[in-house]
């Protein structure tokens, strides 16, 4: 664990390598992750700009090495060196808009289409096949569902369900998506989202 929801801490965080997630635990126990980072992305400067208790639950899934910033010398960083307070806002607007394409989902497409828009976003472009996407290694059934607010059972049975019509096909611990385009009909907020540089 990383950050504890709740916590005073206001340091920011720069994850050098390995994974993290961002993580709520609803009442009943279940966990609900909206957000990934990858080496190179910053965590905690929400906390670190506006100076209240951290909104979420961080955690390691890989073994992760973090350079640590006081809340005080990253808010003089961008207030000495325009370039880097730019690339904050460029980084808060790709969150705000990340977390918009989720709540759309959330709030308008049944448990498989999140699920499908999930495989994506958690994949990357196959190289040489335009419309090729792949997964590697495969979440496991109950991360797919506390990414797209389901459950383990009903993830097993879209994904059989997905192999059996053919969009999907998994081999050994990863999966392919032949032909993204045959996942949605046309919906431009079911794409992945960019990943811009932070």
């Amino acid at each position: 664990m990383l950050l504890q929801f709740g916590a005073p801490s206001t340091e920011v965080y720069v994850l050098l390598e390995g994974e993290l997630v961002v993580a709520i635990e609803s009442p009943d126990g279940r966990a609900v992750i909206y957000r990934d980072f990858k080496a190179g992305e910053v965590i905690g400067d929400f906390g670190a700009i506006e100076g209240e208790s951290r909104t979420a639950n961080v955690y390691a899934t890989t073994d992760a090495t973090v350079a640590v910033i006081g809340a005080d010398a990253f808010r003089q960083l961008l207030a000495d060196h325009p370039a880097v307070a730019a690339a904050e806002m460029r980084h808060l607007v790709a969150v705000i808009r990340n977390l918009t394409r989720r709540i759309y989902q959330l709030s308008t497409q049944a448990a498989l289409d999140r699920l499908k828009a999930e495989l994506l976003r958690l994949g990357e472009p196959l190289p040489g096949q335009p419309y090729g996407w792949r997964l590697s290694p495969i979440p496991t059934q109950q991360d797919l569902a506390a990414r797209t607010g389901s459950h383990r059972e009903a993830v097993s049975r879209h994904l059989n369900q997905l192999e059996r019509d053919g969009l999907i096909v998994r081999d050994r611990g990863s999966l392919t998506v032949p032909d993204r385009r045959r996942l949605f009909s046309g919906d431009p907020v079911a794409d992945p989202p960019s990943r811009p540089a932070v």
